[in-house]
């Protein structure tokens, strides 16, 4: 018997608007919730994407720096190795001048 009065019970409860309004808050609540989580997970999803583009960016920009640096060091060692040949002739020429003044 008292299973049949907990089985009526909870008829009753499910008949009871009270208790209908507290279910349909409650869904309306979770469904809310739902929608916040995604959005929220949707903005984390750009910003990531965005540090991302932002870390490739630094990435593209340093690689440019050094083939850059690289570019100007490698020019630099050009021009010195060039003046160290003009400086060599220009001794060999000195020298030989030397030598015929010497002769």
């Amino acid at each position: 018997m008292s299973a049949s009065l907990s089985s009526s019970n909870l008829h009753a409860q499910k008949s009871d608007p009270n208790l209908k309004a507290q279910i349909k808050a409650r869904k309306e609540e979770l469904k809310a919730k739902r929608k916040a989580k995604d959005i929220e997970r949707k903005r984390d999803d750009l910003e990531y994407r965005k540090l991302l583009q932002q870390k490739e960016k630094a990435k593209k920009y340093r690689q440019q720096q050094l083939k850059k640096e690289a570019g100007l060091a490698k020019k630099y060692r050009e021009e010195q190795e060039v003046k160290r040949q003009i400086d060599l002739l220009n001794q060999k020429k000195e020298e030989r001048s030397k030598q015929q003044k010497i002769a």
